[in-house]
């Protein structure tokens, strides 16, 4: 080739087409294989067919990986319909008791874009409860979890019943749960506790993070064998429970129990929950 076009019909504008195919370009590269479409791994660039492109989906869906070691869920309390006894996407359990009591979805707030509220009133007997559904929240005692929620609370910080938030075994009654896993505040504890709750019997620690009312909190209780490590807005509280670790099956819940001693209606409002089980083993 000679850049004159008397002597070389071959133009400037068709070498500068030329010089823009990459080094090895083939004309008619081959069709993908189909196994190794499937595979997914091989970096050739090939001809791609809508066969193949089915194939590789098809492949990947069928590589679910059924030995997942953990199952997660999570709500946010945006969805839910104050006029039924199930809440949120997962469909919470509720139960409330004593005039005045209730439950209901509230207007959102900055980075709290859900709200779901349990109140009490100043009443004995009063109470407020919600517990995940049991096809979802049945929690063996040999099962490891995760478990943490944002909440707040607004109560009488000298008078106020109980307030539950963890794993236990009753949110439709008053009184304290049979057996469970939770933190829990009754009036005239400064700080929030933790409680392993075997059948009654007791490992109950205090935490350093004191209850402080209109302030929301991160609350979170890992499970692994016999050890329960509670942590309050990133921080480990203290040493892992590892006595009354209890032996009935728990579900997820929150409560609030009332007494005519209070000032006035109390609330536990609840943000978001999340709820991880871990160390779980499946085969195909």
């Amino acid at each position: 080739y000679e850049n004159n076009a008397d002597t070389n019909a071959f133009t400037d504008a068709e070498q500068t087409k030329l010089s823009g195919i990459a080094a090895g370009a083939e004309v008619n590269p081959d069709v993908v294989p189909q196994a190794e479409a499937e595979a997914g791994t091989s970096t050739t660039e090939r001809i791609w067919t809508a066969q193949r492109v089915a194939q590789a989906i098809a492949a990947l869906a069928g590589s679910l990986d059924l030995s997942a070691s953990s199952v997660k869920l999570f709500e946010d309390f945006i969805m839910g319909d104050d006029a039924t006894d199930e809440m949120g996407a997962l469909g919470w359990r509720t139960s409330k008791g004593g005039s005045g009591s209730l439950f209901e979805t509230i207007a959102g707030e900055a980075n709290h874009p859900g709200i779901f509220r349990l109140r009490t009133p100043s009443a004995a007997s009063g109470r407020a409860g919600c517990a995940l559904r049991k096809s979802l929240g049945h929690i063996d005692p040999g099962d490891d979890f995760v478990w943490e929620s944002i909440l707040r609370l607004n109560i009488d910080l000298t008078n106020q019943e109980r307030v539950v938030a963890g794993l236990g075994t009753n949110y439709d009654s008053v009184g304290d749960q049979a057996s469970g896993i939770y933190f829990e505040y009754v009036g005239g504890d400064t700080n929030w506790q933790i409680v392993a709750n075997n059948a009654g019997t007791k490992t109950r620690n205090n935490t350093s993070f004191a209850v402080v009312n209109n302030n929301w909190v991160h609350l979170k209780i890992t499970k692994t064998g016999s050890s329960i490590q509670a942590n309050i807005n990133g921080v480990d509280q203290g040493s892992a429970v590892t006595t009354n670790i209890p032996t009935a099956v728990l579900n997820p819940l929150f409560k609030i129990d009332s007494d005519a001693t209070e000032s006035g209606a109390s609330d536990l409002d609840l943000d978001a929950f999340a709820f991880q089980a871990l160390n779980l083993t499946r085969t195909t």
